[in-house]
Order: structure tokens, then C-alpha cells, then sequence
């Protein structure tokens, strides 16, 4: 029996670590039954969305039909599972997918399903807001946190995700659809790759395969060092050296180990507020296929410095910091 599995995303759930990992153990993964396959954006399978939004063509004349249409050709017919992995499948802007297509391309395979693994809307706006910074100057704080709060939405990223879970329901069935905790997953044995595999019906473990570094995982700094010093850069970009300053005085501050938000206390409660009975009601939407599925805590683990324990002490420190030609 031949299996497609989807995975679309979401964004800022360890997406480019899996993707990576995946693509380097490509040939130990097809000889445990799993096919994954080679693609013109590399580690993933951004190219395949690219009927959708045309930012994902590898090239102006790539066409994504043929490829899926190639897809089913060479597996639909066999005993392979075949696994595409892309958060671009999320998106929930103009440039949507369709998902009644998706599932046409797919409908070729004996089995298909979509996983999609969903972060707690508190850290998956703060890493949305790190992923902005590190690329552009950052929208003013307050407007943009009152302006996600209003439209549920962050660069063109759902948090209300009973809305993103009717728009797949356009075009893929509620046992197609599986939902993974980002916060529970990556404290479950090997972390999220473990869970993966897992999910994968993989005989194999973390241990197994070739990992990826750290630093190509697209993995974002202490979120407060990164908004302090896109505060500082303003208008200019954020610079990594100016992070790694911010990181020290954060460390010097506050001790080496303890986690921090860019958030204050009130805007979680706010973000609190908001989500959580929306979270609640997408556990009741899936309690038939998936009994038992939450979403993780606000914060996750938590964090021990919030933005307002930002004392004058801390800025004294990157002061003398800066001083010191540090940045």
C-alpha cells in the first residue's frame, strides 16, 4: 500500500532541522521504507508549493503539477511511504494553498495524510518576531502586538489555527489530518526528531542518523537579547554581533541559564486570553481521531526574565559594554 504524508509546517517548529536532517539521511531513510524525496529547494519541498505562490518556484518555468503529477507516478503504485515536508503548505495569506488541488495531486496514493505541528501562540509569535528582525527592521512593538492581537495573523501567519484547521477540512478529511504539539513534542524522547520518526513508523532513532549543527537549524538567540538590540539598531538592521553583545549583558545581568521573553507578563495574559479557549475548542474539534491532544502552555517551559525586569542596571551594562568596542 502506498503512503503520502505531508507535513505543512507550521512555521518556527524546528522545520529546517528535520528538513536537513532528513534530506543528509535520505538513503538510510529509503531502506526502512521511507522516501524523501530530492527536491530543487534542497533540504525541502518549498518548490511543490509553487502553483500557489510563485516565491516558491525554483525557477520561473518549474512546474509544480508535473512534479506532484511525477510523484504519483513513480510511488502511487508501490509499498513506499513518501514524505513531503514544507511549512510553506500553511501559509494563510493571498497566496494560499488549495487544499481541494493538494488533494486531488495526492488522491493517486493509497493513504494520505497532512501532520501539521502547532506551537503555542505566545512563542510562536516571539519567534515570528525574531525571524522579522533578523531580516528587516522590525515594525514598532506595541502597534504590531495590538495589530496580531486584532487580526490573528503575524507576516502572513495564522495563530488562530481552528481557522487554519477548517481550511484544510476544504479539502482533506478529519482522519487525513493529524496535529502535533510542538511544546509536548520536543520534550518527548528525542525531542522532535524522535517524534518524528515515531510519527514515521521508523524502526530508528536520533542516534542513527547524521545531524545538523545548531547554527544551520535556523535556531534564533535569547528572544529578549534579539529585541533589545533590534531596539538599538533602529532604523538600521539588526546585526549579529549587536545580539551576541545583548546576549552577554543579558548574561551578566541575570545569570547564564535563565531563558528569557520579549514579552511583558501582561501581553502573555493578554495572548492568554485570546488563544487559550480557541485552543481549547480545536482539542474538541479533533477529539474523535486525536483524544488527548492540547496545545502546550503559553510560554512553554516559561521563561525567568521578562522585558520589564529590564532594570537600569541591565542598560548600565550594555553601556560599558559597548564601550569596551565590544559591539
Amino acid at each position: 500500500m502506498s503512503r503520502l504524508i505531508i507535513h505543512i509546517g507550521t512555521h518556527k517548529t524546528a522545520t529546517t532541522r528535520l528538513q536537513k536532517v532528513f534530506h543528509r539521511n535520505r538513503d538510510l531513510l529509503e531502506r526502512h521504507g521511507l522516501i524523501y524525496p530530492p527536491s530543487p529547494s534542497v533540504d525541502a519541498h518549498h518548490a511543490l508549493v509553487g502553483m500557489w505562490n510563485e516565491f516558491m518556484r525554483p525557477t520561473p518555468d518549474y512546474d509544480a503539477r508535473a512534479a506532484w503529477a511525477d510523484l504519483a507516478a513513480r510511488y502511487a503504485g508501490g509499498d513506499k511511504t513518501v514524505f513531503i515536508s514544507s511549512e510553506e503548505f500553511c501559509r494563510m495569506n493571498a497566496r494560499r494553498v488549495d487544499m481541494a488541488e493538494l488533494a486531488a495531486l495526492a488522491a493517486p496514493f493509497d493513504e494520505v495524510q497532512l501532520i501539521c505541528v502547532l506551537r503555542n501562540q505566545a512563542s510562536f509569535l516571539q519567534s515570528v518576531y525574531q525571524q522579522i528582525a533578523s531580516s528587516r527592521p522590525p515594525a514598532d512593538w506595541p502597534a504590531y502586538f495590538d495589530r496580531v492581537i486584532e487580526i490573528r495573523m503575524a507576516d502572513g501567519l495564522t495563530l488562530d489555527y481552528n481557522r487554519f484547521y477548517s481550511h484544510l477540512l476544504t479539502g482533506f478529511s478529519r482522519s487525513q489530518i493529524r496535529l502535533i504539539s510542538y511544546d509536548h513534542a520536543t520534550r518527548a524522547e528525542g525531542g522532535i526528531i524522535g517524534t518524528w520518526l515515531r510519527e514515521l513508523d521508523l524502526p530508528l532513532s536520533p542516534a542513527d542518523l547524521v545531524p545538523v549543527r545548531d547554527e544551520d537549524a535556523n535556531i534564533s538567540a535569547e528572544p529578549l537579547a534579539t529585541f533589545t538590540a533590534a531596539s538599538l539598531s533602529q532604523p538600521g538592521l539588526l546585526t549579529g554581533t549587536l545580539v551576541s553583545l545583548m546576549q552577554e549583558a543579558l548574561r551578566q545581568s541575570f545569570g547564564p541559564d535563565r531563558r528569557s521573553t520579549l514579552f511583558t507578563r501582561d501581553e502573555v495574559a493578554r495572548l492568554e486570553e485570546v488563544f487559550a479557549p480557541m485552543n481549547a475548542a480545536l482539542s474538541a474539534r479533533v477529539a474523535l481521531y486525536q483524544p488527548g491532544f492540547a496545545m502546550g502552555p503559553m510560554l512553554g517551559s516559561g521563561a525567568a526574565v521578562w522585558r520589564e525586569d529590564l532594570t537600569e542596571e541591565f542598560w548600565i551594562t550594555t553601556c560599558r559594554l559597548l564601550e569596551r568596542g565590544a559591539a
